[in-house]
């Protein structure tokens, strides 16, 4: 009797997970445009613009766990988007930052997007397999959650960039239509740009950012990582400056406590700034394969 109960426990959290139509955390929607008029973005899934970078706080999501595993993404809709509807080579990016906002000038636009994120997400041509409503959450799950920390980094605040862009000069047949929603003051979170060729034909930053969500995991403790996933080999070790892993990935160094401290990818590491310390490294390799060690840092 109490294993049928345990399945049928698991079976209904499976299916509340299955039926989740909206983020666990969504971004501050105090300034939202749900609370005035509906401010529909038409950014970056229209032939209008084909990259659009945005800048999160983690004070954007109250209650989110302040550093995890995130597992998927959401965007709130701002019209009806019909079953079909297709978008060319979306790609999903992201990046710690240490920036509040995007500078902007003229004469020097071809330096304004960022560059060095992590692609999350990608589909040559996305097809969207079930009809959008005004105002319903698109979810996009990642085929490997991203690590994030909205842990201090150096001497800056550790942000989240979000990229979201289209393949190069390649639009979508049908808009996807996204709201946005105004940040609390004037920094210019938001920069969009036409990339045509890998140049910047046209950017602009503003003080709005995309209406998102996020569903994240906290990292499991350490003793519970190690009988799920395989060890990555770490050399030299002790290490004063770069070491080396036995597999090339993605690659989180972090604490026994669990802050996170670099983060990269490749197959080595400057450690060389971090104090004297025993570290832990979890590193995802291209094939999904979830590997983790320790190193000391002399």
């Amino acid at each position: 009797m109490k294993q049928l109960t345990l399945l049928l426990l698991i079976l209904g959290s499976s299916l509340v997970l299955l039926a989740q139509s909206k983020p666990l955390y969504i971004a501050d929607t105090s300034v939202s445009p749900f609370n005035t008029a509906p401010k529909p973005g038409y950014i970056p899934f229209s032939a209008l613009v084909n990259v659009t970078q945005c800048i999160y706080y983690h004070s954007d999501f109250p209650g989110m766990p302040i550093q995890g595993q995130i597992t998927d993404v959401y965007i709130k809709m701002g019209a009806a988007t019909p079953k079909g509807a297709t978008l060319k080579g979306l790609y999903v990016k992201m990046k710690p930052t240490g920036l509040s906002a995007f500078s902007f000038n003229y004469h020097t636009v071809n330096n304004v997007i960022e560059t060095g994120l992590t692609t999350v997400f990608y589909d040559s041509n996305y097809v969207l397999k079930d009809s959008l409503a005004y105002g319903d959450w698109w979810r996009l799950t990642l085929p490997v959650p991203y690590t994030y920390s909205f842990v201090s980094g150096g001497d800056s605040a550790r942000n989240l960039l979000i990229e979201f862009s289209l393949d190069t000069a390649r639009f979508p047949t049908n808009n996807f239509n996204n709201f946005t929603y105004a940040t609390n003051s004037n920094l210019n979170k938001w920069l969009d740009a036409v990339r045509t060729n890998n140049n910047l034909s046209w950017v602009s930053p503003t003080s709005w950012s995309m209406l998102i969500g996020f569903n994240p995991k906290p990292d499991p403790p350490l003793g519970i990582q190690a009988t799920e996933v395989e060890r990555v080999t770490i050399f030299p070790n002790p290490a004063s400056r770069l070491i080396y892993f036995s597999h090339s990935g993605r690659y989180t160094i972090s604490t026994l406590q669990g802050a996170i401290v670099q983060q990269g990818e490749g197959d080595a590491a400057n450690v060389g700034a971090l104090s004297q310390g025993l570290y832990l490294v979890h590193l995802i390799t291209k094939n999904g394969e979830r590997l983790v060690g320790r190193f000391l840092k002399e």
